[in-house]
């Protein structure tokens, strides 16, 4: 079996624990002494010392995590006010045009994929090719009459689809 340099397995020492030596504050005993006298080199690990180390890192840690928890809800927070009502803006105005185009959609007597629909703040506009008055005014009214609508915008053409 080969035996380890003592100076290499001093420095690995040194250099495994002296994160926890750098933790102590002034007035505390070091976590890690090295001497090196006549007798070889010794290293001592005060490990109380290193127990009150880690426990005092832990609570900065555990301090530290609640302050970003907190810089985190609180940037949320400011994103929902700025960005929030604009989001929920462009999803009313989705959601009001998916309706309107299902109902168009679910009407026998429409050609829906002929009518395009689009809406912002409550107003629809349709616009896009029918073949008859009739259907013109089925389209016109099935939007009128759907929930969340509360102007319509006639672009609609009547004719043969090109």
């Amino acid at each position: 079996m080969r035996i380890p340099n003592p100076a290499m397995v001093v420095a690995l020492s040194l250099l495994i624990l002296s994160p926890l030596a750098g933790c102590s504050k002034p007035g505390e005993p070091p976590v890690v002494e090295a001497h090196h006298d006549a007798s070889g080199d010794t290293i001592h690990v005060n490990n109380e010392q290193a127990k009150r180390n880690l426990d005092r890192a832990g609570q900065e840690i555990k301090r530290d995590a609640q302050n970003v928890g907190s810089a985190v809800e609180n940037g949320a927070k400011d994103v929902k006010e700025r960005v929030g009502p604009a989001a929920r803006e462009a999803l009313s105005d989705a959601g009001l045009t998916t309706k309107v185009k299902t109902r168009l959609l679910a009407a026998p007597d429409v050609h829906a994929m002929n009518v395009t629909v689009s809406s912002r703040d409550g107003r629809v506009t349709l616009s896009g090719r029918v073949e008859t008055a009739s259907e013109k005014a089925d389209v016109l009214k099935i939007a009128a009459r759907t929930e969340g609508v509360k102007d319509v915008v006639d672009e609609i053409q009547i004719g043969p689809a090109t």
